[in-house]
């Protein structure tokens, strides 16, 4: 290291060749490396090296073998065969999930008002395109949007009952 650090030293401070010749010189013909690892290895690793690999006495299969018995089903042929979709409500696609909206949907001040939606609790969490979140997200929107169009409805509505009920008065 102290040679190689000198060598480095003497070329940046452009010494002359002859105080160059501080390092060893090595004559390549003769050079052989030295067979020490810079860092050595453990004896784990020294143990696995030495160790010879094991052979393997068994032949893969060429061919496959058919059974001649058949597949024996589980489930009886009357069942019933379960959820049609695994990871999402039964009304999973839009077109289904609005008219569900709709049909819950309640008429206040001549404004349809859909239900507050329920937090989504069927998230994947792998990031998909139209996640649950979203969805939830749109639907509380347009909610609070219709029901604050209810409200400004219910407004004018009373308003208006009580502008009649003071004509009414005042005739």
């Amino acid at each position: 290291m102290e040679t190689r650090f000198l060598l480095r030293a003497s070329q940046r401070l452009k010494l002359p060749p002859s105080l160059r010749s501080l390092t060893p010189t090595r004559h390549y013909s003769s050079y052989k490396p030295s067979t020490e690892q810079v860092n050595p290895i453990g004896d784990y690793y020294a143990s696995i090296l030495e160790s010879s690999t094991p052979e393997i006495t068994s032949k893969p299969p060429t061919t496959a073998t058919l059974s001649s018995t058949p597949a024996i089903s589980t489930t009886p042929a009357d069942a019933d065969p379960g959820p049609s979709i695994l990871f999402s409500s039964r009304l999973s696609s839009p077109l289904e999930r609005r008219s569900e909206i709709k049909r819950q949907s309640v008429l206040v001040a001549g404004v349809w008002v859909p239900p507050k939606p329920d937090e989504p609790d069927n998230c994947c969490m792998s990031g998909c395109v139209n996640c649950v979140w979203d969805r939830y997200g749109d639907e509380l929107e347009e909610w609070a949007a219709a029901r604050k169009e209810a409200d400004v409805a219910l407004r004018k509505e009373n308003s208006l009952e009580k502008g009649k009920r003071r004509r009414k008065a005042g005739l």
